[in-house]
């Protein structure tokens, strides 16, 4: 054999164990992620706030007369079931007034504590469901456990299914490659009666004028907004523009719902969903979110569970 022959065939030898090294690390990793995951888990069994007293980050409280409302770093949350949200949706809906609906998750916390902006608009929505599985193990810890998880993913199929049985119209607003326009046709497939429409719209800024999207939702004068952008852009930009759309009852951000429903992602089965591993799921199938995933699992867990009380 020639030297370059043996050359190249050292090269491909070479580039095989690479990628046979560097797909090891990544199991590895994986592999400790999953340990330090299962031990939380394993510490919520046990009462870990009998143990660690002195570690517990979390305050619950009754901050309202009319609303079961817990503090988890600073930021309300609703405790209601999902019964009992559509319950205070279907209200919203008939009432005088416009309302914000959020859906916090674990990262929406976390950016909460940088952002005083974006805290103030998440503790004055009208309504502030748990979506993530680290608030209910926060609230837990607590001693004062959550009713139900809430997420969003799950709540626009029954808030479409509302709207349908009372009559009230839907906008979708933002996504990308038309995912709006997919998304209200899943629905409307769904619900076939649903009045409801999808837009895409343009760069979509809370700092931008956006007037031709919002001339769109006026002109369909819907009574429930869903705005699919990156969180803190959305909850910034409903805050911002809901009351040039007088049409509307009740607005929420729902980021990457859209994307789920439309059928350009893939959500999480069911049973990594319900035991706190949805996380997992997006890190293997989108490994470029590993910052936001950084932030909604340790980043969190640290300012919830670990971190002394000041």
């Amino acid at each position: 054999m020639s030297l370059l022959g043996i050359a190249n065939c050292s090269i491909i030898k070479l580039n095989y164990f690479n990628s046979i090294f560097f797909l090891l690390v990544w199991f590895y990793l994986v592999y400790k992620v999953i340990i330090k995951v299962i031990i939380i888990l394993y510490l919520n069994t046990i009462q870990i706030t009998t143990i660690f007293p002195n570690y517990i980050r979390v305050n619950f409280g009754n901050l309202g007369n009319q609303r079961a409302i817990m503090n988890i770093l600073g930021i309300r949350i609703d405790n209601l079931s999902k019964t009992e949200s559509l319950m205070k949706i279907e209200q919203f809906l008939y009432s005088d007034k416009q309302n914000i609906l959020t859906t916090p998750n674990p990262e929406f916390l976390v950016a909460a504590g940088k952002d005083e902006e974006f805290k103030n608009i998440l503790n004055k929505a009208d309504l502030s469901l748990a979506d993530g599985f680290g608030l209910v193990l926060a609230a837990k810890r607590q001693g004062e456990p959550l009713k139900e998880r809430v997420a969003g993913s799950d709540l626009i199929w029954d808030i479409a299914r509302l709207a349908n049985e009372k009559n009230k119209s839907i906008f979708l607003l933002g996504g990308k490659d038309n995912v709006a326009e997919l998304t209200a046709e899943k629905l409307k497939q769904k619900f076939p009666g649903l009045k409801i429409h999808g837009f895409g719209g343009g760069e979509l800024s809370p700092e931008k004028e956006n007037k031709e999207e919002i001339a769109e939702i006026n002109k369909f004068a819907p009574d429930i907004l869903f705005v699919a952008m990156n969180f803190v852009k959305q909850e910034k930009w409903i805050y911002k523009n809901l009351e040039k759309m007088p049409s509307v009852k009740l607005a929420a951000g729902l980021g990457g719902t859209f994307d789920f429903i439309s059928g350009k992602a893939k959500r999480a089965p069911k049973f990594m969903r319900h035991i706190g591993l949805e996380w997992l799921w997006r890190l293997i199938l989108e490994p470029w979110r590993w910052k936001r995933i950084y932030n909604a699992v340790f980043k969190f867990s640290w300012l919830v569970f670990i971190r002394p009380r000041a």
